[in-house]
């Protein structure tokens, strides 16, 4: 099978990942901008507590902060809850992307480098990516990951790439290629055929 053919046959489940990766990272933006209002606020209403004394603040101010509390909670939960959505969807985009060198190529090996991302060619940051994405979790990374993800944080950002052991880069990695449209995941695939 030919790359371009692999990209057609999949393209159906693509297009999907992609718009709901950029939904869910939409939402987040979101969520984090109102957390940062309602920090502002809190912090706000408690400087005047401070001019005034405690004795002076008002009952209807204790019950706004005790709301601003529940909801700082939840809006820490949504955040928590898009990244997994973000991060496991960009899984899922460079499973593809993988599954499209072993259906096309047979493996790694017999893949094309495709353009460098930095140090690196693009065939070992999808491979990697993928791999780092599917078992960080698991804390034994394969020392190729380990590497790869070193170079990336060196050469893109320690806060973009330096959590690889702790944290799912994937996302990272789909900003890095640039992937917002089924277009740019073709086009970024096509060096690979």
């Amino acid at each position: 099978m030919k790359m371009e053919d692999y990209l057609k046959e999949v393209e159906f489940a693509i297009i999907p990942i992609l718009k709901a990766i950029w939904h869910e990272d939409a939402e987040l933006q979101f969520a984090q901008t109102r957390y940062r209002e309602l920090i502002k606020k809190v912090i706000e209403q408690d400087k005047t507590t401070q001019m005034l004394g405690k004795n002076m603040f008002a009952s209807k101010d204790i019950k706004a902060l005790d709301l601003a509390g529940n909801e700082n909670k939840t809006l820490k939960q949504r955040i928590a809850t898009r990244h997994f959505a973000i991060a496991a969807l960009s899984g899922a985009l460079l499973q593809f992307a993988k599954q499209g060198i072993s259906i096309v190529h047979s493996g790694l090996d017999n893949c094309p480098s495709g353009p460098f991302i930095g140090s690196q060619p693009l065939k070992e940051i999808l491979w990697n990516a993928r791999n780092q994405s599917f078992h960080w979790e698991e804390k034994k990374l394969n020392p190729k990951v380990k590497n790869c993800f070193r170079n990336l944080s060196i050469e893109f950002g320690f806060t973009s790439f330096g959590m690889f052991h702790s944290s799912n880069m994937a996302y990272s990695v789909i900003k890095l290629l640039g992937w917002k449209t089924s277009e740019d995941f073709k086009a970024i695939m096509l060096c690979l055929r």
